[in-house]
């Protein structure tokens, strides 16, 4: 309703949030399929947007659905492209959840150490700036070393 009300009323970027914050919660209840048809909205929104942050927001969330999936090419390649709009330095949720699925996606592929690499940079970057990740993401790097 929300989504829809938005797009009703033009509100885009409550749209694209929304969606963003939907899709997350679908895909932990595992509904990967509504999951997309939201990610999807947000995606036709950005069309065309020079905004790096707002496609970062949608690119991480595209990547997980595709790892779940099982694509883990793809992703790794949305990773690539979200990466643009991932400030080094910030500790946001898009860079927390960038981390994450960086780190899951090389332990998908068998790549131990940069999994326990990209942990690790988000361990250290929570201890720098004082922001933990949300215990959903932390839970979801339990299986790699050193966790």
């Amino acid at each position: 309703e929300l989504i829809a009300a938005g797009l009703r009323d033009e509100r885009h970027l409550h749209v694209h949030y929304a969606s963003c914050f939907l899709a997350d919660l679908l895909t932990a209840r595992g509904a990967l399929d509504d999951a997309d048809a939201v990610l999807r909205t947000a995606e036709d929104l950005l069309s065309g947007s020079p905004d790096p942050d707002h496609l970062a927001r949608v690119r991480v969330r595209r990547a997980r659905l595709l790892r779940l999936t099982g694509s883990r090419h793809a992703a790794a390649a949305v990773l690539a492209r979200a990466e643009e709009g991932i400030d080094g330095d910030c500790l946001t949720m898009e860079h927390v959840a960038w981390l994450v699925e960086k780190a899951l996606t090389a332990a998908a592929d068998g790549d131990a150490d940069a999994a326990r690499a990209w942990s690790d940079r988000l361990d250290a970057l929570s201890a720098r700036t004082g922001i933990r990740p949300l215990p959903w993401e932390a839970r979801s790097l339990d299986g790699i070393a050193g966790r």
